[in-house]
């Protein structure tokens, strides 16, 4: 409820100060039974008004750097003023020139809860949030069963041939065949011809008379040719070709050689390893035989 001031002469212009008039009364009585009327400062200065206190001016809520003029009627925080004397406010309130006609009452108890309202629409769909951090790695899980046998592959290709074992040992000699003719002017030795460096190219020559032998030891690859022999002597030459320890050299055997066989022999040419041909004329060279 609101106070009035201690003198009821303010609720009246100064000019119209000789009767008091009530200060507010219903257009029209209720007829309702329990119905309320309610009583606000408008309807008060109204009333004040209209039983002839018309010389006041209600303007509403007080304003900061506002001219006001005397009998101005003001609200501010709740409470009602009248203007005594003529001003202009400042930025913040103050009740100099200023009258009380009314001040806020007291706040009244707590009312009743009212009902809950009805629930409001579902809002919209917010939008996705920044994707967080990963984290940690799980610990390792069990080891699953062994899985079926696969289909056999296929066979894959044969490898190289590995490099020859070493020369086994030197087996028991053989027993000594029957005594042979005595050859025409047959020697008791051969002569033997070593060459460990015969290049390229190295041409066989049979001997004057009777049989001779080379020994070969090639470093390159080389091709081997035949010469000489005489007419009317059965001539022998033996020819050993021996792979260095690098080996692979490859021995191209003499052209125009009747080998045994119709085929002209193999020469190793695996590291270390020996092998060992015979060539034979009868007719001078004409005609040269080989094999192993």
């Amino acid at each position: 409820m609101s106070q009035l001031v201690s003198d009821p002469s303010l609720l009246v212009p100064s000019a119209q100060k000789t009767d008091l008039v009530p200060l507010w009364r219903p257009s029209t009585d209720p007829t309702t039974p329990g119905s309320t009327v309610t009583i606000t400062v408008a309807n008060l200065l109204a009333s004040v008004a209209s039983s002839g206190g018309g010389g006041w001016n209600y303007r509403g809520a007080w304003a900061a750097n506002t001219t006001y003029a005397v009998d101005d009627v003001v609200t501010n925080a709740g409470s009602t003023y009248l203007v005594t004397t003529a001003f202009t406010s400042g930025a913040t309130f103050d009740a100099t020139n200023l009258a009380t006609i009314a001040v806020s009452g007291a706040v009244g108890p707590q009312g009743e809860k009212g009902d809950s309202g009805a629930t409001g629409p579902t809002g919209p769909q917010g939008e996705t949030g920044a994707t967080g951090p990963a984290g940690t790695t799980g610990a390792t899980g069990p080891v699953g069963p062994a899985g079926s046998q696969g289909e056999k592959g296929d066979t894959g290709a044969t490898g190289a041939i590995g490099p020859a074992g070493p020369t086994g040992p030197q087996g028991a000699a053989g027993a000594t065949g029957p005594a042979g003719k005595d050859g025409t002017n047959a020697s008791a030795a051969v002569p033997v011809t070593a060459n460990t460096s015969p290049g390229s190219s190295l041409a066989l020559a049979f001997a004057a008379t009777g049989d001779v032998a080379y020994d070969v030891t090639p470093t390159q690859a080389l091709t081997l040719s035949l010469s000489g022999g005489v007419a009317g002597q059965f001539q022998i030459l033996r020819l050993v070709i021996r792979q260095p320890s690098s080996g692979g050299f490859a021995v191209t055997l003499p052209t125009g050689v009747k080998y045994a066989g119709g085929a002209a022999p193999t020469v190793s040419t695996t590291a270390g390893q020996i092998t060992v041909l015979t060539f034979a004329t009868d007719d001078g060279g004409v005609t040269y035989l080989g094999g192993l």
